[in-house]
């Protein structure tokens, strides 16, 4: 929309007088019908505040609307409006924003805002490594998720060197990651270990350059965490023996729960889709809002914000399953090509710790717990064991 609305836009333009006291200092009261208006004429605004009041049905009551510089509150002005609403426009500059909506009946009479963490363009960049090893060492220091003690090594890993990986048996070593990935369509030509290559393997290794793009990724990803060992099914398993086959299937379980870290590669349709992705949307940081209730009991959510061109793409993730909230109809479950995959939970299930490489963030999962990368947190939320 070029023009801008004239039922929304002057509550975002209009000057507050900047004191914390008076935050949400010019009350106004609207009807929902000019939020209809508004919507039909294009506002993105006024479309976000339409798809909350469609959804709870009652078209007829005024609101009284709050606002600061960059958000429109609606807070529970008389007993009969039942609506408690908050829509922010985060980053002016940008086309869209993200909106927030939460119902009457949530424990949200205190709003206590955080900054909060701002989403890197890339998954494969120095931040989300960063990311990676904090909540590595986190759980190494106060969890007890994995310990080294009594660990069933794997007959098989792969030594990960600059350029190679080099096939080793019979290791005596603790630490070592696994790689959970999808075959896809062009499993019959990727490289896989053999009776006609062992040797080969064992001896000179396999060339990176040779391998899929997600096992160069995830070789790239060991190297960085400092992780010497990494095991790969197709890589480890001698694929046209039955007998290795049947030997080695019965350990897949110990593997993987004897594992370090296990890797995730939930983004990739096949191994051509690599491990790293680049998020769609640059534009992308997550607010932590923490309410309490009437006895004072804390709740938080973490809505994450991106630039959107349409109301069918926000996101919303609310970490506290217990916590009653309003969200889209149309907001997006995006099944990662992974998760369709059978067994893949069982391996999160067996793993004590895992990083899933997502599409949208990446997510840490250890037997405490999960943690997604916009800063969301719960407790063995779908986690491990």
């Amino acid at each position: 929309m070029d023009d801008k609305c004239v039922f929304c836009d002057s509550y975002f333009t209009t000057p507050n007088a900047g004191t914390e006291e008076n935050y949400y200092t010019r009350p106004r009261l609207q009807k929902v019908s000019n939020i209809q208006e508004g919507a039909g004429k294009g506002c993105w605004e006024c479309s976000a505040l339409l798809a909350f009041f469609n959804k709870v049905g009652n078209k007829d009551k005024a609101i009284n609307i709050r606002h600061s510089e960059h958000s429109i509150g609606i807070f529970d002005p008389d007993p009969d409006v039942t609506y408690d609403v908050l829509l922010n426009r985060f980053c002016p500059n940008l086309e869209k924003s993200v909106y927030r909506v939460t119902m009457d009946d949530t424990p949200s009479g205190t709003f206590d805002y955080e900054n909060g963490f701002e989403i890197p363009c890339s998954s494969a960049s120095d931040s989300c490594l960063e990311w990676i090893q904090t909540r590595l060492d986190e759980c190494s220091k106060s969890h007890e998720c994995w310990s080294p003690a009594g660990i069933e090594k794997p007959t098989r890993l792969l030594e990960v060197e600059k350029d190679r990986l080099v096939l080793r048996s019979n290791l005596d070593v603790q630490e070592y990651a696994t790689l959970s990935h999808r075959w896809g369509k062009s499993s019959s030509t990727i490289v896989k270990l053999l009776k006609d290559n062992f040797d080969q393997f064992t001896l000179s290794g396999v060339a990176l350059r040779s391998l899929s793009q997600t096992f160069r990724d995830a070789a790239d990803l060991c190297r960085r965490l400092g992780i010497r060992y990494i095991w790969i099914d197709s890589l480890c398993i001698i694929q046209d023996d039955p007998q290795d086959w049947l030997q080695e299937s019965t350990c897949m379980a110990s593997t993987y729960a004897n594992a370090f870290i296990g890797i995730f590669a939930g983004n990739a349709e096949d191994g051509d889709g690599g491990l790293y992705s680049d998020r769609y949307d640059p534009a992308c940081t997550v607010e932590k809002v923490m309410v309490k209730d009437d006895i004072g009991y804390e709740r938080i959510m973490n809505i994450e914000q991106r630039n959107m061109i349409a109301i069918d793409q926000t996101y919303f993730h609310c970490v506290d399953g217990n916590f009653p909230s309003y969200t889209d109809t149309h907001v997006p479950s995006k099944k990662e090509p992974l998760y369709s995959r059978g067994w893949v939970f069982q391996e999160l299930h067996l793993s004590p710790r895992a990083v899933l490489f997502n599409s949208q963030e990446l997510t840490w999962v250890c037997k405490q717990d999960t943690q997604c990368e916009c800063g969301a947190t719960t407790k063995n939320h779908f986690g491990t064991k």
